[in-house]
């Protein structure tokens, strides 16, 4: 047969591990709670890189009509001067030369 102090023994293990269970229960439950934190925070981060990534495609657009508008001013420029040029050189009176 087996002993009572055996079988106490193993009724005192039993709640010792009873115990260590309860406590990782509390402890994962605490984790996911700390996971579920981070998950909020990352789709926060997340909401401003694409927030950030609209705004520089925007930026880049910009540029690039700056670019153009640029261009189109410079040709612009360049064909005033080359008529002033010419109209110098149409009246004998030559204007200065722009470099």
């Amino acid at each position: 047969m087996i002993s009572i102090l055996y079988l106490a023994t193993l009724d005192s293990k039993v709640d010792s591990l009873e115990g260590k269970v309860d406590s990782l229960e509390g402890k994962m439950g605490a984790l996911e709670g700390t996971v579920t934190s981070r998950e909020g925070k990352m789709d926060a981060i997340e909401g401003k890189v694409i927030s950030f990534e609209e705004k520089a495609a925007s930026l880049h657009d910009d540029l690039t009509e700056l670019k153009e508008s640029s261009a189109e001013v410079r040709d612009g420029v360049n064909a005033l001067l080359e008529w002033a040029e010419d109209c110098g050189n149409a009246v004998k009176h030559p204007l200065p030369r722009v470099k």
